[in-house]
């Protein structure tokens, strides 16, 4: 799947369950690679994170050392979308 996959699966899974995905580029030296995130509730909240790495290490696939923490984001998104 590689790091264009990962990202790409948890957009469309984020974006199935109705969230607007923010992304958030950094650089590191001369490689350009994003954050992404969702936002949830009242903008006056209290603000309550939960993340989780999809990035790789050399050629690997994605999420190949947090495939569980991506996964329970992907989860816990779509839980909150039904209420």
């Amino acid at each position: 799947m590689g790091l264009l996959g990962a990202e790409k699966y948890i957009k469309d899974k984020w974006q199935e369950f109705g969230f607007s995905v923010h992304e958030q580029p950094f650089e590191v030296g001369e490689n350009t690679y994003k954050n992404l995130y969702v936002t949830y509730g009242p903008k006056d909240a209290d603000l309550i994170v939960i993340g989780a790495h999809y990035d790789v290490c050399g050629e690997t696939d994605g999420a190949d050392d947090n495939a569980s923490g991506v996964s329970a984001i992907i989860e816990f998104a779509r839980l909150i979308s039904i209420h």
